[in-house]
């Protein structure tokens, strides 16, 4: 059916859908351990991918809402060069902050230990967020 054929007393909207990107903010112990793990076209691809879904990532019981996923560390090796990168991300307001990464072949989850560092310090990190953006 072209535009021609449309019925009289229809009203026909056209949207151009535009994509948001949240913020990214790549926190240090995830840039240190990013160098050994992840190449830098592998990197860039992720951020601009979690940029756009946020939640894909699994939520990580225990860690006041931090999420995992799973994503290629070397764009020439693919699931051989696998990475778990922890991020989190509450909601639009605030960044994605890129906690750390790690090989699929170092460990497969965090340590409760992990979890619970990871947990005390979100808090810290979106205040002081807030507090430099005066929100």
């Amino acid at each position: 059916m072209g535009l021609t054929n449309i019925p009289n007393g229809v009203i026909v909207f056209i949207m151009k859908i535009k994509k948001i990107l949240q913020t990214v903010v790549e926190l240090p112990e995830f840039i240190k351990q990013s160098q050994s793990c992840m190449d830098e076209e592998s990197k860039k691809s992720f951020i601009d991918y979690i940029a756009e879904f946020p939640l894909q990532g699994d939520l990580i019981v225990g860690t006041g809402g931090v999420r995992k996923i799973r994503w290629t560390g070397d764009s020439n090796k693919g699931k051989r060069g696998g990475v778990r990168v922890i991020y989190y991300y509450y909601d639009q307001t605030i960044p994605i902050f890129l906690l750390t990464v790690y090989g699929k072949n170092q460990k497969d989850n965090l340590t409760q230990e992990e979890k619970n560092i990871i947990k005390s310090i979100i808090g810290k990190i979106v205040d002081a967020y807030k507090e430099n953006n005066h929100e």
